[in-house]
C-alpha cells in the first residue's frame, strides 16, 4: 500500500487577519528526506542537525526568506479538529529550511498532544492514543504550503510501509 497523505480541512479566511505582511508569496516547500518524498517528525525531532543536513537535500536553503516574515502561523487543518482553530507560531527569521522542518515538527508533536485531549469530528482521522496518526514515526511532513500573507499549513504524509494496520 503507498504511504498517503492526509487531507486537508476547509480553511475559512474570513475571519483571519495577518499579524505581518510578506513581501512575497513563496511557492510549495518540500521536505525530501533521504531519498523519500517527506521528512519522517521522528527524525526531525531526534537527529542531529548535522546529520539532517546530510539527509534532506534542501536543509541549507532559506525559501521562505523571500517573505521577509519574522514567524509564521502554522494553522493545523486536520480533518476533524477544524472547530479547534489550533495554530503554532514557528519563528522563521535567519532560519533554513531545514531547521524550520524541525520547529514545524516541535509544533506538530504539540499539536497532537493537544489533539488527544479533544473530541474530533471525523472519526476517520482521530488522533487517539494507539492510533498510528499520533505516532510520529508514522507522520512525515512533505510540504510547507502559504495559504494567506503570514498563515501556512503543513501536508503530512502516512508511512504505511511502517504501519501495516492502516486500511
Amino acid at each position: 500500500m503507498p504511504n498517503y497523505v492526509i487531507p486537508h480541512a476547509k480553511i475559512d479566511l474570513s475571519h483571519y487577519r495577518p499579524r505581518s505582511q510578506p513581501r512575497g508569496q513563496v511557492p510549495l516547500i518540500s521536505f525530501p528526506f533521504a531519498g523519500e518524498t517527506c521528512a519522517p517528525l521522528s527524525a526531525l525531532l531526534s537527529t542531529p542537525l548535522h546529520v539532517l543536513q546530510q539527509k534532506m537535500p534542501a536543509f541549507g536553503d532559506k525559501s521562505i526568506q523571500a517573505t521577509g516574515l519574522p514567524a509564521i502561523f502554522l494553522k493545523f487543518c486536520w480533518p476533524g479538529y477544524e472547530k479547534y482553530d489550533l495554530v503554532e507560531v514557528i519563528h522563521i527569521a535567519g532560519r533554513t529550511d531545514g531547521q524550520i522542518a524541525v520547529g514545524i515538527a516541535m509544533a506538530m508533536q504539540t499539536f497532537i498532544l493537544k489533539a488527544m485531549q479533544l473530541v474530533p469530528t471525523d472519526p476517520r482521522y482521530a488522533i487517539i492514543p494507539g492510533s498510528p496518526l499520533c505516532n510520529l514515526n508514522y507522520l512525515g511532513i512533505r510540504s510547507l504550503i502559504q495559504v494567506h500573507a503570514d498563515l501556512f499549513i503543513v501536508q503530512l504524509e502516512v508511512n504505511t510501509s511502517r504501519v501495516p494496520t492502516i486500511a
